[in-house]
């Protein structure tokens, strides 16, 4: 059955091999597990099947998560994959791009091309696997082209983040103003002067008291 899937895979990659029946669905969820175990200071779970022949158990430890992420890590084809969360899109034509947030909660900042747009949208806060030519430091993807994205959802998925200001702004693409025509409104009708704006503005204040 299924358990008995689960629990001879790990055995397997436990001793070096592939896990036969895993897809990447599981090879997500059994690091998402390993990362869960890590966070709270759990060091290992043991998973175990009693049959009529025999019992079979394997222990889940931090050697096994990172054998785990070295399959997910592990080329398909000439590309590269890099799984995680999908945190930031955006959509500007000529600019696409978007944020994954990888193992150990690195952002891997990734393009992709604009018919590939609804796609990524529709990912956008879930977990993800994608595909495509990528820069790779010390065996780790650091930035990738998107050409395959595919969806995976995760009940083990942490919901809440602590995240830093710092990495924040990056998520969600916050650079300082280098030049004040930038902050520049364009909605603002140009015949009507600076007296005409300040007035309608102490209206609006006015009409928002009267609520």
């Amino acid at each position: 059955g299924a358990v008995e899937v689960l629990v001879e895979g790990l055995r397997a990659m436990r001793g070096g091999g592939e896990a036969e029946g895993y897809d990447l669905g599981v090879l997500v969820a059994l690091r998402e597990l390993g990362e869960l175990l890590v966070e709270h200071g759990i060091e290992q779970m043991t998973f175990g099947l009693r049959m009529p022949e025999r019992r079979i158990e394997v222990t889940f430890d931090y050697d096994l998560l990172l054998r785990v992420r070295e399959s997910l890590s592990r080329p398909a084809g000439e590309c590269p994959a890099l799984c995680g969360r999908l945190v930031m899109v955006d959509l500007r034509p000529g600019a696409e791009r978007c944020i994954i947030l990888a193992d150990g909660g690195r952002e891997v900042e990734c393009t992709f091309e604009q018919r590939e747009a609804e796609t990524v949208a529709k990912a956008l806060g879930h977990h993800v696997v994608v595909s495509g030519p990528a820069k790779m430091e010390h065996e780790q993807v650091t930035s990738m082209h998107i050409l395959d994205l595919k969806m995976i959802d995760l009940p083990l998925a942490a919901y809440w983040e602590d995240l830093t200001v710092d990495q924040l702004t990056r998520r969600r693409g916050v650079r300082p103003i280098t030049d004040p025509n930038e902050l520049k409104a364009d909605f603002w009708p140009e015949d009507e002067s600076a007296d005409e704006i300040a007035g309608t503005i102490r209206r609006w204040r006015d009409e928002d008291k009267a609520y």
